[in-house]
């Protein structure tokens, strides 16, 4: 029985980390977001232009690294986009998944063997981007009320393991990406602090 509650409670612990660990992930980039945004109006003057055609012309140290800097911050601004994009439909995957255990134990009377848990599988950069072109450009296949009360379990079941393994890479993706776009963006603070003191 001592047992029992202390499993409860470290399941209600790993909600509650959860939610921050999500609730910091967003904020986390938004604010690198903003600074990449608010860094390039920082450094976009009308000579940029001109110094990015004398770094490729005639490479010069402080031309190329104003050009190095410029590049390196929108590849962050867009990492950042991305983050947003995979994040939001890791966020609508995952509450359908919550939402379709729930039908499915309400139709069957039963939680017992329905449908799996998630197996962690390992996810390649392939994986990433096809998920991703997926997301945006087909649409998902969602379980519908009417598909549970309709279709066999078997089928119910390997669609809902095709979701979580479409959210489980979406989840990965979005803290690589999240890392990237940091990456990127110290990076252009670096070419840039290089243009600013040689």
């Amino acid at each position: 029985m001592d047992s029992d509650k202390k499993i409860d409670d470290y399941k209600s612990r790993h909600k509650e980390w959860s939610a921050l660990s999500l609730n910091q992930l967003s904020t986390v980039n938004n604010v690198f977001a903003s600074l990449a945004i608010g860094f390039l109006a920082y450094i976009f003057k009308p000579d940029l232009f001109l110094n990015i055609s004398i770094s490729i012309f005639k490479p010069e140290l402080k031309p190329t690294m104003i050009s190095y800097s410029l590049i390196a911050l929108i590849i962050s601004i867009i990492f950042g986009l991305l983050v947003l994009l995979t994040r939001l439909y890791d966020f609508r995957i995952s509450r359908h998944l919550v939402l379709t255990r729930q039908r499915t134990m309400e139709h069957y009377k039963t939680a017992k063997g329905l449908l799996p848990n998630n197996k962690r599988r390992p996810v390649n950069s392939c994986h990433r981007l096809g998920v991703f072109f997926r997301i945006v450009f087909c649409e998902i296949d969602y379980i519908s009320k009417q598909d549970i009360k309709k279709l066999v379990k078997s089928t119910i079941k390997k669609r809902f393991e095709k979701l979580q393994r479409l959210s489980d890479i979406l989840g990965t993706t979005t803290w690589r990406w999240l890392k990237i776009q940091i990456l990127f963006f110290l990076l252009s603070i670096v070419f840039y602090g290089i243009y600013l003191f040689r």
